[in-house]
């Protein structure tokens, strides 16, 4: 699976079955033309949806793709942004392909309900990627929240529309979950995956997991991820880090701050588990930050704090940053956030900034 120029996603073999659905792609008729497109090759042209500025906007009731399905997006070249809702109830399915035809063009998909992305699922774009099941994605600098995955009966009169995409907000969503589940190797670029509240869980059977200038996001939630293989997290430029749909204000003070490429940083705390059978070689970041006092439910399940569990090479290097501290009430309650890693870190290159309340080390 790639998601940068050209990306291909090799996803799979999930235990699910693929569901039985009538309609794969259908529009909900709030910004276009209410109607069931025809596939296998679905056409999703500019007049489906609303085109305000360099923003191109569709809204589905229904989306998703079998494996031998695809998706295509077409429209001006001066189009930046393709920001995409599903606004019924169910999750949505891609199993097909993802293609984008406007040269450079960013693809955002927002659906509250969840995603599964499956072994074919590819991506086909030349612009960076966005998945959220938050409720909405905020535009430009203002208060307003922005394009909302409910539509407002208003929304077509909202100047802001012209705006770029500035931040994924609405720490309030309904947790859902994030399905990515893999076979062979698998390569993130250029991604970002948002579940506040909610669950992003990967699980590959075999081979590598490659995560490149890409985040997984699930503030005062869980991100697992379960490697039959070996690890790669890494940034190319800390530049990527300051991307804005990677600012985000976590404790109401008014000040955004940088989200890792894994991250459950949030009010009440979050948990982050890695299960790697082969090595791990990160200079990524890695966040689970308690911003206000861990949630009693929190404590009750030890649903927080850091776990990697490394069967091979441990290797941190490059700037890697690992944190899992209390800023509480009491931030020198040490059960309140904590760090275990189990092996031996092999290899610190660099610098390693490793802070947490209470940290383990097995191995």
């Amino acid at each position: 699976m790639k998601f940068h120029q050209s990306h291909w996603i090799g996803l799979i073999t999930l235990l699910l079955a693929t569901p039985q659905l009538s309609a794969q792609i259908a529009t909900d008729g709030t910004l276009g033309a209410k109607t069931n497109l025809s596939g296998p090759d679905f056409q999703i042209t500019p007049d489906l949806g609303l085109q305000q500025g360099s923003n191109l906007f569709h809204s589905f009731e229904v989306f998703n793709l079998k494996a031998t399905e695809s998706a295509t997006f077409t429209g001006p070249a001066e189009i930046e942004n393709i920001l995409t809702r599903v606004t019924g109830d169910q999750r949505s399915f891609i199993d097909g392909t993802l293609r984008s035809e406007i040269p450079n063009a960013n693809l955002y998909l927002l659906n509250p309900n969840g995603f599964i992305f499956g072994e074919h699922a590819k991506l086909d774009i030349q612009g960076s990627f966005y998945v959220s099941t938050a409720k909405g994605i905020k535009l430009g600098d203002t208060d307003t929240e922005g394009f909302l995955a409910t539509p407002s009966p208003d929304e077509l009169n909202n100047s802001f529309f012209t705006a770029s995409p500035s931040a994924f907000g609405f720490l309030d969503s309904p947790g859902a979950t994030i399905e990515i589940v893999a076979g062979d190797t698998l390569e993130i670029r250029n991604s970002t995956f948002y579940a506040p509240n909610g669950q992003i869980n990967v699980t590959k059977n075999r081979g590598e997991l490659q995560m490149t200038d890409s985040t997984f996001f699930a503030p005062h939630g869980q991100v697992n991820i379960t490697i039959n293989g070996s690890l790669q997290i890494s940034q190319s430029s800390l530049l990527k880090l300051y991307d804005p749909l990677r600012q985000i204000d976590l404790d109401g003070d008014g000040n955004p701050e940088t989200v890792g490429n894994v991250d459950v940083s949030g009010q009440g705390g979050g948990r982050i588990f890695i299960q790697a059978a082969g090595q791990f070689v990160s200079n990524g970041w890695l966040f689970a930050d308690v911003k206000t006092n861990v949630a009693e439910s929190n404590k009750e399940t030890d649903n927080f704090g850091i776990d990697i569990q490394v069967t091979g090479r441990l290797e941190l290097n490059n700037g890697a940053l690992i944190t899992a501290d209390n800023y509480g009430e009491n931030p020198g309650v040490t059960s309140l956030s904590k760090l275990v890693v189990s092996n031996s870190v092999d290899t610190m290159k660099n610098f390693l900034n490793l802070t947490a309340n209470l940290t383990s080390m097995k191995g």
